[in-house]
């Protein structure tokens, strides 16, 4: 049987979102908000749909893209509602078990 969520240990990582904070206004607005408070990187999670709207507004400092070695042969495009095309820099590349590789790019 299972502890209550009081006793339960926590999973390491987990104070890291102690502070997570919802966005819920112009996001420009509160992603410059958030810069100019310094300290940690801010990231963000969320599907392609979320993605599409910090990417066009380019609040983007940093892109971390997974491929994983699996066709589907569809899919929603991550980079649609630019109004240009932008040039990125490969920075780093690192390949996992199993064959997932994780490209880092910045805005050239």
């Amino acid at each position: 049987m299972r502890g209550s969520p009081q006793s339960a240990e926590r999973q390491p990582g987990a104070d890291s979102w102690a502070a997570a904070y919802v966005v819920s206004g112009d996001l420009t607005e509160e992603v410059a908000k958030l810069k100019a408070q310094g300290g940690e990187p801010i990231i963000a999670h969320g599907g392609v749909s979320f993605a599409r709207s910090p990417i066009a507004e380019k609040l983007v400092d940093r892109f971390v893209l997974g491929v994983d070695p699996v066709a589907l042969g569809k899919g929603l495009p991550l980079f649609s509602e630019l109004a240009a095309p932008m040039p990125l820099k490969l920075t780093d590349s690192k390949a996992f078990p199993g064959g997932v590789v994780a490209q880092i790019y910045r805005p050239a």
